[in-house]
């Protein structure tokens, strides 16, 4: 498998979280050929993942890391890391215990470890007695602060070390849902509830939180985090066409560099031909920043493209085509607008200046030809 195939692959990820065809090309790629090039490919993906805060999915790449790394130390890190981030992040400690487990056998001294093993399984020996007492205590204090830290503690107990069943998960969520009440805006229980709607597969459940938790989180990066996975939410769980719209515009207005907002956005305007809105994203797209030569060039061109022929605005579109110039001197929609501009400016010198321009920048003998003809 190519380096561009596992590319595109986990690219399709970040889209969609769920794309089989994509995970199974990632699978192909692991138990494929290259495994060193397949590794740095992960990890770069993994670290657009965690920026993201899409846990599930770095927790599946270093999965495949895991095995293809060859190196104990590093196996071994990535295997602590794993087993953290399902602890912690996931909060599925079904499968965290495993995950550090397996680092325990090719680390059997480590003191930190086995105390995290040890809190895991202490969680799981007293979960019903823990939820039990921190019930009893939400129900005997007046003290708000107090009953929603008692509820959120019964919640995630029930939720970590529950026995996973519906009925389980029920009360995990029944528990959040009552520490909501009291504190619509707690970063932490919204995180918690979060996790419990999303395995329950209680979209509509799970979206509202993501959009509080978009509006009420403490810094730009969890507000970011939480703005992403609304939008591959309504995108492909509520399949809610405006909430997917409003979800990816905040994304957008979070971060203007995002490829997910922006191709969202890109295909939404131009379907319904709101070409001020489409312009406006792909202006902010460009001054972002972070873009390849190539990228940003083909961004000039849909900016000169649109205002020429969608807008009507040839104005608006003459900056664009100069940028184009530069990067393209010989590209054949902006010498056609020359051609046309000048034409009906009567600039000839200056149509002739950007047609010898592109003369020179073409290789082939047949279009300089042409070219030459025309200047001629």
């Amino acid at each position: 498998m190519s380096a561009d195939t596992i590319r595109n692959a986990l690219a399709g990820l970040l889209e969609d979280s769920d794309n089989e065809a994509a995970w199974n090309d990632v699978e192909e790629a692991v138990t494929g050929g290259d495994g060193a090039q397949v590794v740095r490919e992960l990890e770069m993906a993994r670290v657009a993942h965690e920026r993201l805060r899409n846990w599930a999915v770095v927790a599946r790449l270093l999965e495949y890391e895991v095995v293809l790394d060859d190196e104990p130390a590093i196996v071994v890190a990535k295997q602590v890391e794993l087993g953290r981030i399902y602890h912690q992040e996931l909060m599925r400690d079904d499968l965290a215990l495993p995950a550090y487990s397996r680092a325990l056998e090719m680390r059997p001294d480590d003191a930190k470890l086995r105390e995290v093993v040890g809190e895991i399984e202490f969680g799981r020996a007293n979960v019903e007695a823990t939820v039990e007492q921190a019930m009893v205590e939400a129900l005997d204090t007046d003290d708000t602060a107090i009953r929603v830290a008692m509820l959120l503690r019964a919640a995630e107990f029930t939720f970590r070390y529950g026995d996973k069943s519906p009925k389980s998960l029920a009360a995990a969520k029944d528990f959040v849902g009552q520490a909501l009440e009291h504190a619509p805006d707690r970063a932490d229980a919204l995180l918690l509830a979060g996790l419990i709607y999303g395995r329950l597969e209680h979209w509509s459940d799970l979206a509202d939180a993501l959009s509080q938790r978009a509006e009420v989180a403490d810094n730009r990066l969890d507000k970011l985090a939480a703005a992403y996975q609304l939008a591959l939410v309504t995108r492909h769980k509520l399949r809610d066409d405006q909430r997917a719209l409003n979800a990816h515009e905040r994304l957008f207005e979070l971060e203007p560099s995002s490829s997910v907002a922006v191709q969202f956005l890109v295909g939404s305007y131009s379907r319904q031909e709101d070409w001020d809105r489409l312009v406006g994203v792909y202006e902010a797209h460009l001054q972002a920043g972070g873009l390849s030569k190539e990228g940003e060039l083909g961004i000039l061109v849909q900016l000169a493209m649109m205002n020429w022929r969608s807008r009507g605005a040839p104005n608006a579109a003459e900056p664009y085509f100069e940028r184009v110039r530069k990067g393209d001197p010989a590209h054949a929609g902006m010498l056609q607008f020359f051609r046309e501009q000048c034409q009906e400016t009567g600039d000839n010198g200056r149509l002739m200046t950007i047609l010898t321009d592109a003369q020179r920048a073409l290789s082939s003998t047949e279009d300089k030809a042409k070219l030459a003809e025309e200047i001629a």
